[in-house]
């Protein structure tokens, strides 16, 4: 009797092996695979660019597979890719092909984000008027500092320049995080306040001294309220500015400030919550608002991985005499359930159309997607076409198919330009598609770059008659809002 017996098999798991910090100062960086638990010993390595084809800039070579204790191999691969491609957080592919089964991995630069030590902080906080209209008539004045580098720090208060004994309340300095704070409350009466005294607080220590003034006019020049509703938001990044810089801007917008404040003593950090990191932020100019107020926005920037990676960013806003205590608000990307991905279609001109020999239309609509955030982006013959040439609606919902979202865009161009058989390609990106990205290219000869679409099929047909609504309600809103401006004119 013959026994047969068979060699049990095993596909390869990948691993990615990322470049140290610090080591893209020349023109190649190593990077690296790890195959791991396959049999039997036969695997080959590949290695691919950002879009997963083949690259003669990248180098690699294979090394000798390693026999572990569970009878599995193990094995890896090294490969030489341009360093200007790895600082660009470009990613690249590992493939491994075995006998049990394919892999492939994307290896791509790990997110460094440098530790920004804090400097002390100190703040000194008005009382709003409606404090001073209970039964004594007092309110109380705070001063705080916070990220003091030991606990060897006193803090004084002065009225008219003179020290006071008497009236306040003051706390040790205590541990909080990295350094130490102290907090101070000095209680004034109302007649004070609005004689506009000047208080001052002052701190002193080794490495540290400062001293803050405060009265009712340093914060209400020129009859401006100290009591305006400003608002602090937390504006997430857009999948769009994700996709093309490859990095997520994470934005604390404050808005309603008043236009002639001294915005010297707004303090805006953004810190990421697991490990407390401060993040580089930085201030931009205010913005004009339609009340005449102004808004302010503060940046920061994080690798995208880390923002698709479930964590808080924390934005901590400190406007001395314009908000009563500081602000925090959080950020976290939000799932919004299962991902779907995108279809793309590209409408070419109509007959009708072209016969006219003026310009014609293309249409791409991108239906199915979940979540909502997208990219569009036009080329003409593989070049990109400036935004302001085309239009792209807002992502909607589609009416039968709820969580799920479409969106169109109209490209007028030449009809002579078609004619000669130019190219024209819809981008779109979105999260839930392959590489993050996809294209459809139509010409006159090619019409779908996937094939010819069947005129019968019923979902084209579809398709068609919902973007052909849409169009014409975009057409009668355009027609609408231009009747009533010259209305309004005459």
């Amino acid at each position: 009797m013959v026994i047969v017996t068979s060699v049990p098999s095993a596909a390869p798991s990948l691993f990615p092996l990322i470049a140290s910090p610090g080591s893209e100062g020349s023109e190649k960086v190593t990077i690296g695979c790890l195959a791991k638990n396959f049999l039997p010993d036969s695997v080959t390595f590949s290695w691919n660019n950002k879009n997963n084809v083949s690259d003669s800039t990248i180098t690699s070579k294979k090394f000798p597979s390693v026999l572990g204790s569970g009878g599995t191999y193990t094995a890896s691969s090294q490969a030489l890719v341009p360093s200007a491609d790895w600082t660009n957080y470009d990613p690249f592919y590992c493939k491994a092909d075995h006998p049990s089964g394919n892999a492939v991995i994307r290896v791509i630069r790990g997110c460094e984000t440098p530790e920004v030590l804090p400097n002390p902080e100190m703040s000194v906080r008005a009382p709003p008027i409606q404090a001073f209209f209970g039964s004594y008539l007092n309110a109380t004045i705070t001063c705080s500092v916070v990220n003091l580098p030991s606990s060897k720090y006193t803090l004084q208060w002065l009225k008219k320049g003179q020290v006071l004994d008497s009236g306040f309340t003051t706390t040790q300095p205590i541990r909080e995080g990295r350094g130490y704070s102290i907090k101070s409350e000095l209680i004034v009466t109302k007649r004070d306040w609005l004689s506009d005294i000047t208080f001052s607080c002052a701190v002193n220590g080794k490495d540290f001294n400062d001293t803050l003034k405060i009265n009712k006019n340093s914060f209400c020049e020129g009859g401006i309220s100290c009591n305006d509703d400003v608002r602090v938001e937390a504006i997430p990044p857009s999948f769009a500015d994700i996709f093309q810089t490859k990095v997520a801007k994470l934005t604390c917008r404050i808005s309603n400030v008043p236009l002639e404040l001294d915005l010297s003593a707004l303090n805006v950090t953004w810190t990421k919550e697991s490990d407390q990191t401060l993040l580089k932020t930085e201030l931009g100019k205010p913005e004009d608002q339609a009340n005449g107020l102004t808004y302010i926005d503060a940046t920061a920037t994080v690798c995208a991985t880390e923002w698709d990676s479930d964590e808080t960013f924390t934005c901590k806003v400190n406007f001395p005499g314009l908000l009563p205590e500081p602000i925090d608000k959080t950020l976290k990307k939000v799932n919004d359930g299962p991902q779907s991905t995108p279809a793309v279609y590209v409408l070419p001109p109509t007959s009708e159309e072209l016969a006219l020999r003026e310009t014609a239309t293309l249409t791409c609509l991108v239906k199915g997607f979940s979540p909502k955030g997208i990219f569009l982006q036009w080329l003409h013959n593989d070049q990109p076409v400036n935004s302001a040439d085309f239009y792209l609606s807002e992502p909607k919902e589609e009416p039968r198919t709820q969580g799920k979202f479409f969106v169109y865009s109209i490209l007028y161009i030449s009809e002579s330009d078609w004619s000669h058989g130019d190219r024209y390609t819809c981008v779109v990106g979105h999260e839930a598609l392959p590489m993050n990205s996809t294209q459809k290219t139509v010409d006159k000869n090619t019409v779908y770059l996937d094939g010819i679409v069947d005129v019968d099929d019923e979902e084209f047909q579809n398709i068609s008659s919902i973007l052909s609504t849409f169009i014409i309600l975009f057409l009668v809103s355009l027609f609408y809002s231009a009747t009533v401006t010259v209305i309004k004119v005459k």
